[in-house]
């Protein structure tokens, strides 16, 4: 069936990622309490995508949850060491989770929805608190 092209349309995308990362973290001192950090994080993923599709007269509503993936980070930030025991930092990371899809299925009016695939890539900043 070829799909419907419809015009005055709303899209809501939800993507959830439940991933499991191992990080591994450099510290260069630059002195007794000021640091640099380097790391990166190898792991594995799964996320969830929630489409909901409105159109003039086409509803669409499904779920797609992707395979396992493998997923990388790289992490890059400046620490200092507040006292003995505890370590703050703030920690520029950029994740990869891989290639993931939507939902596609039937339309309300029967036609069909092919959902895209899309790298599922992000970038965020972290503030750690270490206590040791």
């Amino acid at each position: 069936a070829k799909p419907s092209i419809i015009t005055g349309y709303n899209v809501t995308v939800e993507t959830t990622t439940k991933s499991l990362m191992q990080n591994f973290y450099y510290d260069k001192y630059i002195n007794d309490k000021l640091f640099l950090r380097l790391g990166a994080g190898l792991g594995m993923s799964r996320s969830t995508v929630e489409t909901d599709f409105s159109g003039e007269s086409v509803t669409f509503k499904g779920e797609y949850e992707n395979n396992l993936k493998f997923a990388y980070q790289g992490l890059a930030g400046i620490g200092m060491d507040l006292n003995e025991k505890t370590i703050i930092s703030l920690v520029y990371k950029h994740s990869n989770h891989g290639e993931i899809r939507g939902a596609s299925g039937s339309q309300s009016d029967g036609s069909a929805y092919l959902a895209d695939e899309f790298d599922h890539i992000y970038d965020t900043f972290l503030i750690q608190i270490i206590f040791s």
